[in-house]
């Protein structure tokens, strides 16, 4: 007789953590209608010459007020994720360890697609100015890609199965996808999972050197005149829990995480296939439900609302009675690896009810005859990212 198979469990969200620009939380708590046109200049550091100045930034962001146990340096991605992942585990009822099921190790999903690039360039800086030798050696710890999950999981006890995920934009994707596949598995019960993305000089002057930067700073994601991205920084994190872990520590659950799909394309259709076979995974086992359908756009490269109804997946959707499409990306900036798990962490609260509407104003309409988008309250929502390596990515929650 062959193996039998993993069991399937049902994988829900207890907890939320975010560190955003002001803008996205100002248009989450009603006191912004539109995002800012340009986006906002930059202040904390100077651009290379040349180079548009424009980006979200967290100016007042101190990990020490959020972490006042930290003494000694830590690069900035790092010290994000570090913050937003506190805000998660509280929200969870899982950072005190004695708090936390006996016998439970919990894991940590971590992905970034810049990483540490504020500690590598103060290592490289100080070896080339003068005798290697003399480079300060904490800086480099600190350089890793895995720098800010290995920081995690010694600050927070987490010694649960642990991942890290780099050097594209669905790092973030992939990190809920492993968390996912633990869960659902019974390999895990409980995992901490999210992505940091921090706005330096370095993150600056390498979008500028690749020409991605946006030169009128402002961000038209529905729009052909999207001239790049404006680049922005932050932390978003969840708490992935299996529903029984859930229910037996008595915690209500945000949203279930219905499924999380990653598909490639070609090079004659590259992101159009890789829409397709994103969708075609995720909608396998994901009916549409009779409710209105609201699909978060977590990446800048779509040039307009009609592509959001060519793949296969979103004509799907467009028979939904009523659906929307929102951006938050508008009032953020691009985010990168935490573009997709900001999305997640929206759509976890619409669905838990936390928010009233899409929780975000711009919304368009996305169904086939629909003169307004729907304003829910919505029992399906679909976060969809894409990576200019011909890559998408689907995070697709559902009503816990």
């Amino acid at each position: 007789m062959p193996p039998e198979s993993p069991s399937s469990r049902k994988v829900v969200v207890t907890g939320l953590g975010i560190l955003a620009p002001t803008p996205y939380l100002e248009a989450l708590e009603g006191r912004r209608a539109h995002p800012p046109s340009p986006a906002p200049e930059l202040t904390g550091f100077e651009a290379a010459e040349g180079a548009p100045a424009y980006g979200f930034e967290l100016a007042d962001f101190k990990i020490e007020d959020h972490l006042p146990n930290v003494k000694t340096f830590v690069d900035r991605t790092s010290a994000l994720a570090l913050a937003a992942a506190k805000r998660a585990l509280a929200d969870a009822g899982l950072l005190d360890p004695a708090a936390r099921p006996q016998g439970v190790e919990i894991g940590c999903a971590y992905g970034s697609t810049m990483g540490c690039l504020e500690a590598m360039g103060i290592f490289w800086k100080k070896c080339k100015s003068g005798n290697p030798k003399f480079a300060p050696p904490l800086a480099f710890t600190h350089g890793y890609a895995n720098s800010p999950s290995s920081l995690l999981c010694i600050e927070f006890g987490l010694r649960g199965a642990a991942a890290t995920f780099s050097g594209e934009r669905l790092a973030g994707v992939e990190a809920i996808l492993f968390a996912y596949d633990q869960i659902a598995s019974g390999s895990a019960e409980i995992v901490l999972t999210g992505a940091s993305e921090s706005l330096t000089r370095a993150v600056h002057a390498h979008l500028f050197s690749e020409g991605r930067l946006s030169s009128s700073g402002r961000a038209n994601i529905w729009n052909e005149d999207n001239d790049g991205v404006v680049p922005g920084e932050g932390g978003a994190f969840l708490v992935l829990e299996s529903a029984d872990s859930a229910a037996a520590r008595g915690r209500t659950a945000y949203a279930e995480l219905a499924a999380v799909t990653i598909g490639s394309g070609s090079a004659v259709n590259p992101y159009l296939e890789a829409w397709d076979r994103a969708g075609e995974d995720a909608l396998r086992d994901v009916t549409v439900a009779s409710g209105p359908v609201l699909v978060i756009a977590a990446t800048p490269e779509e040039p307009s609302v009609d592509s959001w109804e060519r793949p296969f997946w979103a004509r799907r959707l467009a028979k939904a009675p009523s659906a929307a499409a929102i951006a938050p990306k508008l009032f953020t900036g691009e985010l990168m690896s935490v573009s997709p798990v900001l999305s997640a962490c929206l759509a976890a609260e619409i669905l838990g009810e936390k928010r009233n509407g899409t929780g975000l104003p711009g919304a368009v309409a996305l169904a086939e005859g629909q003169s307004a988008p729907a304003t829910g309250p919505f029992s399906l929502v679909f976060a969809g990212a894409i990576d200019p390596l011909a890559a998408a990515g689907l995070v697709v929650l559902r009503k816990a």
